[in-house]
């Protein structure tokens, strides 16, 4: 468990994979926080992320709540998955947060709920309102007056246009683009660089240009 802090704020993250080390790229350059540890069941203790190192899975996660450490990010890209642990780990104790990149710019009124990343290069418009563990990934835009339900990932380099609505786990694939005013269903899947004309019912998937649903 590595207890340095120089004052920074210290966080589990919970996760390994690629997506783990976008987050930690940002926390080194936002200055705020620090990973003292990395907690991921599936990958052996000792790898590193960046510089931050998985301690182990869930079953060393304890020793942090008894140092006081309480504060959770969970980095994981699966939306189904990411939502799941985030409630398990609440249920546990930790607090989880959001981790914005400081090249990310959030708009003035908008609002983004715990446990989200905004990743570099972001915009997350005015009025938009952003639910609890949402990725704005690198170069993704979503414009004023947006909502995105709980656990929706916007993908690198995605649009939304003003006004457009995100239901709950929903991924908008790399490069897609949505028209002003459209909602898209829960559980959905928009393909990388399909554009979204019409609004999608639940548990759709949209692939093209224009977007067909083909699920």
């Amino acid at each position: 468990m590595n207890m340095k802090s120089n004052n920074l704020i210290p966080f589990i993250c919970y996760g390994a994979g690629g997506h783990a080390a976008v987050v930690e790229s940002a926390v080194i350059r936002g200055g705020e926080y620090y990973i003292c540890g990395v907690a991921d069941d599936g990958v052996a203790p000792g790898t590193r992320l960046i510089h931050a190192k998985v301690i182990g899975g869930k079953d060393q996660l304890g020793k942090f709540l008894e140092n006081n450490i309480s504060k959770m990010h969970v980095a994981i890209g699966n939306n189904f998955i990411r939502c799941k642990i985030i409630s398990e780990m609440e249920k546990s104790g930790f607090s989880i947060i959001t981790v914005k990149h400081p090249d990310a710019i959030v708009e003035t009124k908008a609002k983004i709920d715990y446990g989200c990343f905004i990743a570099a290069q972001s915009v997350v418009g005015t009025r938009a309102i952003i639910g609890r563990g949402c990725i704005i990934n690198t170069s993704a835009v979503v414009e004023h007056d947006c909502i995105l339900e709980n656990c929706v990932h916007i993908c690198p380099g995605a649009h939304l246009a003003g006004d457009v609505k995100v239901g709950e786990k929903t991924m908008v694939g790399t490069g897609a683009a949505v028209i002003p005013g459209i909602s898209i269903g829960k559980n959905c899947v928009i393909g990388a660089g399909a554009v979204v004309i019409k609004n999608v019912k639940d548990n759709a998937t949209v692939v093209g240009n224009p977007g067909r649903i083909i699920v």
